[in-house]
């Protein structure tokens, strides 16, 4: 029945009890992941909550989605079971046929013809989707949940390719009759007077970790809540208990990678020092991921072959499914990552090359923009991308004391401070050649600093939570309202003046330092802060005046008019 044994589950298993009220039978699909039953039940919760309960949009609207990307894919096993719900839920044959043949000439109305073309967009070239396709679904009458709802649906609908194609169920009804698929086009009204922008495209509602569970569970899990989860608050119960946690928790039990390996095999697993049969599980993932219907019984069979155990290789295919119905929801919802790309990812993504196109030591050029012209490190790093290691420590002795500031002023901690320092210039030293000097090489490095102190918050057991408040924080009021000095330095020195300003941040609780840490000490722009520390524009604008009342509140007796001078 399909590439994997099907093990006996009792009939009161409850996903099997709520799928046959469904549709009457418990189909292949559920029956070739018996061997994880966690999934399973997953499964069942989130397709009940995605695509069967009727919000914004209706079951048919949704089914529909499904029906024309995953015929756009090929997918056999998904158009026969989407096509038969369907038929129970009220189409025609000859209507069904339309949509499969060219959805555009079914004589659908104007908005739904409008909401599928976007939807076969999204599942056939999603990166070329922006706010303008947003704000075309808007003007004719979609609202930011309908809007959300069909994102999830063609999300799903990714998801479920993935697990046809790599789980190989028999079909539960008769094929129907596939087309090639169809041009992507736009039918809803121009918006060529509307300018793209960042997203998220839609409004979010707020949900507080405090009582909201799943936002918790990402708040103790990871330290943060990410943006690709925020985005979704308009229908928040599609987080709940999904197939995604699921199978991603179970998979990082059993596998745990550092950051540096994580970068290589985001360059080219096959140049990565994993061992060869991991090597071989990516080709699948791969193979899945971008070609699913080129998956056959001897990729399973060589995973097999490779060491690999049955419930291993269906965590690696729910894990893909997974990754396709996240990156849909990316694209869709225009969601900016919460990190940034690994040095060289956009360069490398998508395409594997052959050996052909990779260049050896001797052909390869590291391409220095027009921005490092300014740079005084400029010729250092071209010396450092060649393998000068002299090159590269006189960088480090340049800007060393700039990354250890850098480091206290987030992490507040001098051993850890430390400890944050060698694993940045570590990773310095391994991207260095993925450096095209698009900025100056001490903004790059401290870059690089910066994050690496985030992840180090971010991974803390316990921290002092960046999103919720400080007990006492809403009663805070500035106590000291006398007029500073005109010149500070009339009465101390730039150096007690520095280490007066050093010892305030460091004060400020870890939330108020670090937004007033990056917004103004670092000069990052706004929006740069907001989007690094998962906050909005306006929240991040109250956060770092919170945190100048704070800051200007503890240094008012070293500077206010008439203060005595205080000791360093």
């Amino acid at each position: 029945m399909s590439f994997f044994r099907e093990v006996q589950l009792d009939d009161s298993f409850g996903p099997f009890v709520a799928l046959k009220e469904r549709y009457g039978f418990i189909p292949n699909l559920i029956r070739a992941q018996t061997l994880a039953p966690r999934l399973i039940e997953a499964y069942e919760k989130f397709e009940s909550i995605a695509l069967v309960k009727e919000n914004a949009l209706s079951r048919i609207q949704k089914e529909s989605i499904v029906l024309i990307v995953a015929a756009a894919f090929q997918d056999a096993y998904t158009v026969a079971a989407r096509a038969a719900i369907l038929r129970s839920l009220g189409l025609s044959e000859i209507q069904i046929d339309q949509l499969l043949g060219d959805f555009r000439g079914a004589g659908l109305s104007a908005p739904d013809l409008a909401l599928l073309d976007f939807c076969f967009k999204l599942g056939m070239n999603g990166t070329s989707i922006d706010s303008k396709d947003i704000e075309g679904l808007r003007s004719i009458g979609y609202d930011d949940g309908s809007i959300l709802e069909a994102v999830l649906a063609c999300a799903l609908t990714r998801f479920f390719s993935a697990l046809s194609a790599g789980l190989g169920p028999d079909p539960d009804f008769e094929p129907q009759k596939l087309s090639a698929p169809v041009a992507v086009q736009k039918t809803f009204p121009p918006a060529s007077h509307l300018h793209g922008k960042e997203g998220p495209y839609i409004r979010t509602t707020y949900q507080s970790p405090t009582t909201f569970a799943p936002f918790a569970n990402f708040l103790k899990g990871h330290g943060f809540i990410p943006n690709l989860y925020r985005a979704q608050t308009l229908a928040s119960s599609t987080i709940l208990n999904t197939y995604c946690v699921a199978a991603h928790c179970n998979i990082l039990r059993r596998y745990g990678l550092s950051p540096e390996e994580a970068d290589q095999i985001a360059f080219d697993h096959r140049q990565s020092n994993l061992p060869e049969h991991d090597k071989i599980m990516l080709d699948f993932t791969v193979k899945l991921a971008s070609r699913p219907f080129e998956v056959c019984l001897a990729d399973i069979q060589k995973l097999r072959d490779s060491g690999f155990t049955d419930e291993q290789v269906l965590d690696c295919v729910a894990l893909t499914a997974c990754s396709n119905f996240l990156n849909i929801i990316r694209l869709g919802l225009g969601v900016e990552p919460d990190f940034e790309l690994p040095p060289g990812f956009e360069q490398n993504k998508v395409h594997l090359p052959g050996t052909e196109a990779r260049l050896t030591k001797d052909d390869a050029v590291i391409p220095i923009s027009a921005a490092a012209a300014g740079d005084s490190d400029a010729g250092l790093v071209a010396d450092a991308q060649a393998g000068n290691l002299d090159a590269f420590e006189e960088l480090i002795r340049r800007h060393n004391s700039m990354v250890y500031r850098t480091l206290m002023a987030i992490l507040g901690n001098p051993e850890e401070a430390q400890d944050a320092m060698q694993d940045a210039l570590l990773s310095a030293f391994k991207h260095i050649a993925g450096f095209q000097g698009r900025s100056k090489f001490s903004t790059w490095l401290i870059s690089i600093a910066r994050n690496t102190a985030l992840q180090r918050i971010r991974s803390r057991k316990n921290m002092e939570s960046l999103d919720e408040p400080v007990v006492g924080e809403e009663e805070f009021r500035p106590r000291q309202i006398c007029a500073w000095q005109d010149d500070p330095e009339q009465a101390h020195s730039k150096e007690e003046i520095r280490q007066i300003v050093e010892r305030g941040i460091m004060g400020l609780p870890a939330k108020y330092r670090l937004a007033v840490m990056l917004r103004d000490i670092e000069q990052i722009p706004t929006e740069e802060v907001a989007r690094q520390l998962g906050l909005s524009v306006p929240a991040l604008k109250a956060r770092v005046l919170r945190g100048r009342l704070m800051l200007r509140e503890s240094l008012a007796p070293y500077f206010t008019a008439g203060a005595d001078r205080a000791a360093v």
